[in-house]
């Protein structure tokens, strides 16, 4: 069955399972409309809170919240599961984030199980696990990060494109790569052909946040990989990296 796009086509009962831990969500829309506090309680009853506080905190804000609960509450003993819950299992993801003497080699491996996973959003959840890590020191992140984009299994290359991003849909920016991208141009070659329509959306979107202040370095970075590869995949993704570029850097080559 589809899930719900709005809030109002929620189903009470669909609703009542997911706060207490018996579904997964369909949608972001049915993620972030529960109260999170009753799923809380149902899973962790030793963690204490105030739930109307919590409820109240930002979405993203309360994943991470909540990911930091379960750490000071269990240490790094959080029970593992399994759990039906998506949003559960995004909890874990931010709980090891949380734990802040891991390096960061050390986080993108405990991290892994969950950019594997099943469901799309804890897929989200464990990128923006990292997020802040990336935010704070990007030149490491790259290099920690490096092998997973040139890993063989598609979702952890979109693990590593997604937690680079220079503008995240859902964290914050990484002010380096906005103005610099070309420090991560190594980091973006060994993608300029990705076959995969899941990781190659990640890539064009990689591009295209960087050419918002910096249509120069797009225009330049997708026409070089266009003249190296004249394959589709590298095709589609100069195309959707040069949407919103100024008219003088939008079509310097046939991309046809």
């Amino acid at each position: 069955m589809a899930g719900a796009r709005s809030k109002a086509a929620i189903d009470r009962e669909f609703m009542m399972l997911l706060e207490a831990g018996s579904a997964e969500s369909r949608t972001h829309i049915e993620q972030m409309s529960m109260k999170m506090s009753r799923l809380l309680f149902a899973t962790f009853p030793e963690v204490v809170v105030d739930a109307d506080a919590l409820d109240n905190v930002p979405f993203i804000a309360r994943l991470r919240t909540i990911g930091a609960l379960l750490r000071s509450t269990y240490g790094s003993e959080v029970p593992s599961g399994p759990w039906v819950s998506d949003t559960v299992r995004g909890w874990l993801a931010m709980a090891t984030a949380s734990d802040d003497s891991l390096s960061l080699d050390d986080l993108v491996l405990r991290l892994m199980p969950y950019a594997h996973d099943h469901h799309f959003a804890v897929r989200e959840w464990a990128w923006l696990a990292i997020r802040p890590r990336v935010v704070a020191n990007p030149l490491a992140a790259l290099a920690s990060l490096k092998p997973a984009s040139g890993s063989s299994n598609p979702l952890e290359r979109r693990f590593a494109v997604e937690a680079t991003r220079p503008r995240s849909v859902w964290g914050g920016h990484v002010p380096l790569f906005k103005e610099q991208p070309e420090v991560a141009g190594p980091f973006l070659d060994a993608l300029q052909c990705e076959p995969d329509p899941y990781v190659r959306r990640s890539v064009g979107n990689w591009l295209r946040d960087a050419g918002r202040t910096r249509p120069d370095w797009t225009a330049e970075v997708t026409d070089g990989w266009c003249r190296q590869c004249s394959c589709k995949s590298t095709a589609w993704i100069a195309r959707r990296a040069r949407v919103g570029l100024p008219s003088s850097f939008e079509l310097r080559l046939p991309l046809e």
